[in-house]
């Protein structure tokens, strides 16, 4: 029986970032535009896990787009738990402010 990996989510307006935390594993990563299936093994465990996203990804087009959870349905994800180091909510990036705004960089 495979074991669920700690995953952290982050959004920004046009990002969505997840973080696997697997040590010593190479993971076999299947990622599409509606979902992610990560399977692995480290010290002996099998490690599985699928998110079918909320909504469809696409790396080509940059639009803002802020989801009210990471995956579809309803479901609570127990293993997918909130990066606060990289989260922004709709109200912060309004406010974020560029560090490179003011200066000359020619």
């Amino acid at each position: 029986m495979a074991i669920d990996p700690a995953v952290l989510w982050a959004q920004r307006a046009n990002l969505v970032y997840l973080t696997v935390n697997l040590s010593d594993a190479t993971p076999k990563i299947d990622l599409t535009e509606d979902k992610l299936e990560i399977t692995a093994t480290a010290d002996g465990k099998n490690y599985a896990a699928t998110i079918e996203f909320n909504q469809a990804i696409n790396p080509e087009k940059d639009e803002d787009n802020w989801w009210p959870r990471l995956n579809k349905g309803s479901k609570k994800l127990n293993f997918v738990k909130t990066d606060f180091s990289l989260w922004k909510d709709e109200d912060d990036e309004e406010d974020e402010v560029d560090p490179n705004a003011g200066m000359d960089m020619g």
